[in-house]
C-alpha cells in the first residue's frame, strides 16, 4: 500500500516550489552552511524550505518560515511526508540518503565526509543525480563506496570547511582563558548506538587509549601544567550508554546537544582550536586545510580492520601526522604544542597537496552556485 501511494504522488502530482535539507546533526554538516547562503540569495522568496528532523515538536513556534517532517512518521503524517519528498523540486542532503521520485526533481548528496575506511552498510545506490566530493582523487572511492556512477561525481569542496578560516570565540563560550590552548579530539564512534554497527570494543571511558580515571587523571595533569584544554567531542553516533564520561578541570567532553546550547558549530571549535586528535575519522582530510598539529590515536586499529578496511591501503601510508601509542606519547603531544614544536608538519603538508583540492574557503560558494545552476535547468 505505501510503495502504491509513493508511486501515484510521484507520478501523477506535479513537483512544487519546495525544498527539502538534512543533515545529522540536525542544521549542521555540510547541508546547513548551504541551508544558510541559499537563504541569503533569497532562496525563501521562490521555494517553501522543509527540513527532515527527529522530532518536529522541538521547532514548534520557530517563526524562520521553516516547516519541518519527522524522518519516522506515523498516520496521516506519513502521507504528509511522502506527499512533501515525492513533490519537492530538490531534496538535499549529507547523512540519510534520500530518494529521486520524479525525473525533474534534483536530489543532491553533499556527503557526511571523504572516505577514509569504507564503512559497513553506508551504500546509496544510483538513486541522486549528484555528490558534491571534497576533490576529484575522491571520486573513484566514493563511487565504489556509495554505488553511484562516478559520472554523477562533481568536486566542489566541502562547504563546512569554509568556517576553517574564520576566528570564532568559542574559548569564551567555553570558559577557556585566551591564553590557553585548545586540543579538539574527534574520535569516530566504535560502535553505533543507533544501527547495532560496531568496529570494535567500546571502551568505558569513552575514548581510545586512555582506560581508567588514573590515565585521565594522569593527563589531565599534563594538561593543566602546560595550559591546554581538552575537548573531547565524541561521534553523535557512538553507544555512550555504558561510558563514564566525567569532565575535568582541563578536559571537557561535549555532546551535540551541549555545542548547540551553548552555540557553537563543530567546525568553529576546529577553527578556534590549536591542534586535533582523530583516528579514523574524515574530520582528518579537513583539518589538513589549517596546517596544525594533527595526534593520531589508533590502538585499536586491528581490531577495526577486522570490521572494516581503509580507503587507501595501509593506514599509515596515507594518514600522516603524530602517532599517539603511548600516554608517555601523549604527554609528548601536548607539550610539544605548548613549545610550538611541530615535527610532522612537512608529512601533513604533502597530505594537503594530495587531498585538498580547494584552498579558498569558498566550496559553498561553489556548491550553491551548482545547486541554483541544476535547479533552474529542471
Amino acid at each position: 500500500m505505501r510503495l502504491i501511494l509513493k508511486k501515484v504522488i510521484s507520478n501523477v502530482l506535479p513537483l512544487r516550489n519546495s525544498i527539502v535539507f538534512e543533515s545529522i546533526p540536525e542544521f549542521g554538516c555540510n547541508t546547513f552552511p548551504v541551508y544558510e547562503e541559499l537563504v541569503k540569495r533569497g532562496i525563501r522568496n521562490r521555494y517553501q524550505i522543509y527540513w527532515l528532523v527527529r522530532d518536529k515538536e522541538i521547532y514548534k513556534g520557530d517563526n524562520s518560515g521553516n516547516r519541518y517532517i519527522n524522518y519516522e512518521e506515523k498516520g496521516l503524517a506519513k502521507i504528509k511526508r511522502a506527499y512533501i519528498l515525492c513533490t519537492s523540486k530538490a531534496l538535499i542532503f549529507s547523512n540519510v540518503f534520500l530518494k529521486k521520485h520524479k525525473k525533474r526533481q534534483l536530489v543532491i548528496n553533499l556527503m557526511h565526509g571523504s572516505p577514509l575506511k569504507m564503512p559497513i552498510g553506508y551504500c546509496e545506490g544510483d538513486t541522486c543525480d549528484y555528490v558534491i566530493t571534497q576533490a576529484e582523487i575522491f571520486n573513484s572511492k566514493v563511487s565504489e563506496m556509495l554505488d553511484v556512477p562516478e559520472s554523477k561525481m562533481v568536486a566542489l569542496g566541502h562547504p563546512r570547511t569554509d568556517v576553517l578560516n574564520h576566528e570564532g570565540d568559542t574559548k569564551k563560550k567555553l570558559n577557556i582563558s585566551h591564553n590557553e590552548k585548545i586540543i579538539v579530539w574527534m574520535p569516530t564512534f566504535r560502535k553505533n548506538g543507533s544501527s547495532g554497527i560496531t568496529y570494535c570494543d567500546v571502551k568505558r571511558m569513552g575514548v581510545p587509549l586512555l582506560e581508567s580515571e588514573r590515565c585521565f587523571n594522569r593527563i589531565n595533569s599534563v594538561l593543566k601544567e602546560n595550559g591546554v584544554v581538552l575537548v573531547i567531542k565524541l561521534h553523535p553516533a557512538e553507544d555512550v550508554s555504558q561510558m563514564i564520561l566525567k569532565n575535568y578541570s582541563n578536559i571537557l567532553f561535549l555532546s551535540d546537544k551541549e555545542l548547540k546550547e551553548k552555540n557553537i558549530v563543530l567546525y568553529q571549535m576546529l577553527a578556534d582550536s590549536d591542534a586535533l586528535i582523530t583516528d579514523y575519522s574524515s574530520v582528518y582530510y579537513d583539518y589538513l586545510l589549517v596546517n596544525r598539529p594533527i595526534g593520531l590515536i589508533i590502538d585499536d586499529i586491528e581490531e577495526f580492520e577486522k570490521r572494516s578496511k581503509f580507503a587507501y591501503g595501509r593506514y599509515t601510508d596515507f594518514v600522516k601526522g603524530t602517532y599517539i601509542n603511548t600516554l608517555d606519547d601523549f604527554e609528548q603531544f601536548i607539550t610539544n604544542l605548548k613549545l610550538g614544536r611541530d615535527p610532522f608538519s612537512d608529512g601533513r603538508r604533502e597530505a594537503k597537496k594530495k587531498y585538498c583540492q580547494y584552498e579558498d574557503f569558498k566550496s559553498t560558494q561553489r556548491v550553491c552556485d551548482f545547486i541554483e545552476k541544476k535547479i533552474s535547468e529542471n
